[in-house]
């Protein structure tokens, strides 16, 4: 079995001498100044592309919106993601049985938030909550939400004889780092048959507690800010650092931190971001700006991040705007390193080892203050 990072998502410098260093056993060396300043906003268009036949097809889009802030020795993350299947026949995925399901015309969302330490980035506390559409299985419509005026019950389902629908799967967290524990709370879900052939599953919220160990980790939220912080994003560079997963270890019953690897390519490449000209400067660059038709082209690290594991599954791809170049706010001044300009996360088909999917993160927007 795959091992995955429930995260879906996220988010994305001054390249000093690798300096700042989180404590216990996760040795991790940061950038002395991290990249971004004391607030910073990031926009992504989100699009999911099938790619498991002769064409290429788009089969989801929607947005993405990581932002950080920063007071005295905190930082702070918001971001919230939303992704709305298009009527395609390819928009299908596979649930935790191994099953296919349909996602035509549906939404997943998410919020997060993570407070942590504004050098060493270890994490004080995260919360989250990540909704997903009631689906069904493999043919036939969801079944319709019926309020249930029990105090014990959120909601039931009926179902048809057949029972062919996936339970929704949605959750929210809350985790304390410095107290080493985490609540999560989702819905459980049992079926009973009805006189006429027909099933009622019926849903309770259920509230479960988790210890959480006081080794050295970060949180999943953090994904791309610890990558970016990281003083190896460089050609050739490498590093390796501990990143905890609460609904993870929800499904496990025990405290669940993944051992994360992050390697870059030998060579950067050329890449036309989506940010206009007009608004930012890119300075202290090789090659970094191109007149020609108003656009111009930025060198990138390609950095992959993957769990570190025999069974890691996709790597996670980002380009990441290289350590010597600026990026430099016109209306203010404010400057950036180390800017994630594209994510590319990968699915692999549950009946051969190809990439049928590919939801590519493009960043459209960004705005940064002065610390």
């Amino acid at each position: 079995m795959k091992k995955k990072i429930i995260c879906v998502l996220l988010s994305a410098v001054f390249a000093a001498v690798g300096f700042g260093c989180s404590g216990g056993d996760a040795k991790v060396s940061f950038d002395e100044k991290m990249p971004w300043d004391v607030q910073e906003t990031c926009t992504y268009d989100v699009k999911k592309v099938y790619v498991g036949g002769n064409d290429e097809i788009v089969v989801a889009t929607g947005k993405y919106v990581t932002e950080v802030t920063t007071t005295g020795e905190e930082s702070y993350i918001a971001n919230s993601f939303e992704l709305t299947y298009n009527d395609s026949d390819q928009a299908e995925s596979v649930d935790e049985t191994g099953r296919i399901v349909k996602n035509k015309g549906l939404t997943d969302s998410f919020v997060s938030t993570a407070k942590f330490s504004r050098n060493t980035l270890v994490p004080i506390e995260a919360e989250k909550t990540f909704s997903l559409a009631q689906r069904p299985l493999c043919d036939g419509e969801a079944p319709k939400k019926i309020e249930s005026t029990d105090e014990n019950v959120n909601y039931t389902l009926k179902l048809p004889a057949n029972v062919k629908y996936a339970d929704p799967r949605g959750y929210s967290y809350s985790v304390k780092y410095n107290e080493n524990k985490a609540t999560l709370a989702t819905d459980s879900g049992e079926t009973t048959q009805n006189g006429d052939g027909t099933y009622t599953r019926t849903y309770k919220k259920i509230n479960k507690d988790i210890s959480v160990a006081s080794n050295t980790r970060f949180d999943n939220e953090q994904l791309n800010y610890v990558v970016r912080a990281l003083s190896n994003v460089k050609k050739k560079g490498s590093a390796t650092f501990y990143l905890s997963n609460i609904f993870d270890s929800y499904i496990r019953g025990e405290y669940v931190r993944y051992t994360m690897s992050m390697s870059c390519a030998e060579k950067n490449v050329s890449v036309t971001p989506n940010l206009s000209p007009d608004k930012f400067l890119l300075t202290d660059s090789e090659g970094a700006l191109d007149a020609e038709g108003g656009k111009y082209s930025v060198q990138c690290v390609q950095a992959s991040v993957s769990v570190s594991s025999s069974t890691p599954g996709p790597a996670i791809s980002m380009l990441i705007t290289d350590p010597s170049i600026t990026v430099r706010q016109r209306s203010n001044n404010a400057e950036t390193k180390k800017l994630i300009l594209e994510m590319t996360y990968t699915e692999y088909s549950p009946l051969s080892v190809n990439i049928s999917y590919k939801t590519i993160y493009t960043l459209t927007d960004y705005t940064t203050e002065k610390n």
